[in-house]
């Protein structure tokens, strides 16, 4: 089984301000195995934002509105993905999020996809 990881970054300039994510998976993989997200590579400084919009991958939603992100961090070793089966081949994943601290700072945040594609015998 080929594996990728595809990560995308969204730059939050501005606290209460609704930033859109909307990117296209890679097309040589079929299928989207995992996720995980992330503000700061140091596990602890991690900062959660409010999804203000279902994320949707393929048009099917996978999180709801107002799912915790912090769920979606990696454990502090960085191995374990919240495992997913979406279609990938193309699809977009749209979410829009928004970062509402009391103690902001511009940061950004990663989105990590774990992509797989089945080998063809």
């Amino acid at each position: 089984m080929k594996k990728r990881f595809q990560v995308i970054k969204q730059y939050i300039a501005v606290k209460d301000t609704e930033y859109t994510i909307s990117v296209e998976t890679d097309k040589n993989y079929n299928r989207v195995a995992g996720i995980f997200m992330y503000s700061d590579p140091i596990y602890g400084n991690n900062v959660n934002v409010s999804f203000t919009s279902p994320l949707k991958i393929d048009n099917n939603e996978v999180f709801p509105k107002d799912f915790d992100s912090a769920l979606l961090f990696p454990i502090e070793d960085n191995k374990v993905f919240t495992k997913i089966s979406e279609k990938a081949d193309g699809s977009k994943i749209e979410v829009i999020v928004k970062d509402s601290n009391s103690s902001f700072s511009a940061h950004y945040i990663t989105i990590v996809l774990l992509l797989e594609n089945d080998e063809k015998n």
